[in-house]
């Protein structure tokens, strides 16, 4: 499943390269394995194709954490909506799904979210368990840190979606700086 991912994000990244040179063969395998041979190819459209884990190897650790980051998001949204959605349909009150929800899928889009910072945006080799304690320790804080701030900042004449999400992107880059130093 790596090699596919990784492979898919090489198609993607060599397709706006070669979208910039006016080559309009769509990319297969069989295609990318012709053109790594060919390198008149490579030169005329001046781009270097990685393949594999090539590009993930290239990719600045921030860009991983980020990655990442965003993957985690989606999970949570997808994982907030299916479960909503089924005990809304299940005959559960509105408030009840809607708590239950953002409550599971918060807790599955931490451990994807910690999965991927571990094995692929810092390559930890340390501890598992102690890392978990510590990375609970930030998603309870960051969580805790999260609704104090908006509620702190509430007598702004702001938005509270607006006031959210600027304090949610200072914590990530606040959760950033303490996985890199801290945790992984």
């Amino acid at each position: 499943k790596t090699k596919n991912v990784c492979f898919t994000l090489c198609r993607i990244y060599n397709a706006f390269a070669l979208i910039k040179c006016s080559i309009k063969k769509p990319l297969t395998y069989k295609t990318l394995k012709k053109w790594r041979k060919n390198k008149k190819v490579l030169n005329l459209c001046k781009i270097k194709i990685f393949c594999h884990n090539e590009i993930m190897k290239k990719l600045p650790l921030f860009a991983k954490f980020t990655v990442s980051s965003l993957v985690s998001a989606g999970v949570d949204f997808l994982f907030f909506f299916l479960v909503q959605k089924t005990l809304e349909n299940s005959g559960h009150s509105m408030t009840n799904s809607i708590i239950a929800a953002t409550v599971s899928a918060r807790f599955l889009s931490t451990a994807v979210n910690f999965l991927i910072n571990k094995f692929w945006s810092f390559e930890s080799q340390q501890n598992g368990t102690r890392q978990v304690i510590l990375f609970t320790f930030l998603f309870l804080g960051k969580m805790g840190a999260s609704a104090a701030l908006v509620s702190f900042l509430a007598f702004l004449p702001v938005p509270a979606v607006t006031l959210k999400i600027i304090v949610d992107t200072l914590l990530f880059f606040v959760s950033f700086i303490i996985q890199k130093h801290f945790i992984f």
